[in-house]
């Protein structure tokens, strides 16, 4: 069963399991709509070998464009956008079970980022910092926009000032270019040096703001990126 409610008549929806899909009728997404299924379906199911969870109803709405993308979290969360101007979304979350993705022949954000996001959710019960929550959905990936993650993060901390970053204050107001693959890189080098286990321990422990450990791992981090 999925909890789509008024579906317009352009729209169907296609099901795998506990995955729903709202998609345009003869839109490229639904041209490619087993492809897209597969596509999160194995990652779900990849992501529950390290987070172990009960299985619920995953819900993805997919759009042409962009735009059409953000114009629904502005409907979801008018508060936030009397603050901001509308701006064009590849993808975003809403917790605990929803998924929005622009699908075209340009932008395809499909994969294992969003998926994590909720996976995450439903484990812990709660989100981490952005530092950790956007890390380890970026160490899915397994890149950034194509690029080694190693690679981007030893040229950023050459580069860059990024000693705070592991805070809300300051991840949030530096370019994605910079901290979501500087965060993904952390946890890649935090789970393949220290284990999932560790990871998953640090998590836990900001939820109390627990940074010290944290900032013991980042700063070892550096170290390890500067001498590479």
């Amino acid at each position: 069963m999925n909890k789509y409610n008024n579906i317009p008549e352009n729209k169907t929806v296609y099901e795998k399991e506990n995955h729903s899909f709202l998609v345009t009728k003869s839109s490229l997404a639904d041209q490619n709509i087993q492809e897209i299924i597969d596509i999160h379906y194995n990652a779900y199911q990849e992501i529950k070998k390290a987070f172990p969870i009960q299985d619920f109803k995953l819900f993805y709405n997919i759009f042409d464009n962009p735009l059409e993308c953000a114009k629904a979290q502005k409907k979801k969360y008018p508060e936030l956008f009397k603050k901001i101007e509308l701006f064009p979304i590849n993808a975003w979350t809403c917790f605990p079970d929803n998924i929005y993705f622009t699908y075209n022949n340009e932008i395809q954000a499909v994969g294992y980022h969003e998926v994590v996001h909720l996976v995450l959710y439903k484990y812990f019960g709660y989100k981490s910092i952005q530092f950790l929550n956007e890390g380890i959905a970026v160490y899915y990936d397994g890149s950034w926009k194509g690029k080694c993650l190693y690679d981007l993060a030893i040229e950023i901390i050459r580069n860059k000032k990024i000693e705070h970053i592991i805070y809300d204050e300051t991840f949030d107001n530096i370019n994605c270019n910079i901290s979501y693959p500087l965060a993904g890189s952390f946890c890649k080098w935090l789970i393949q040096n220290y284990t999932i286990d560790e990871f998953k321990n640090i998590y836990k422990k900001t939820k109390n703001n627990e940074m010290n450990n944290l900032r013991n791992y980042f700063n070892e981090y550096v170290d390890f990126m500067k001498n590479s």
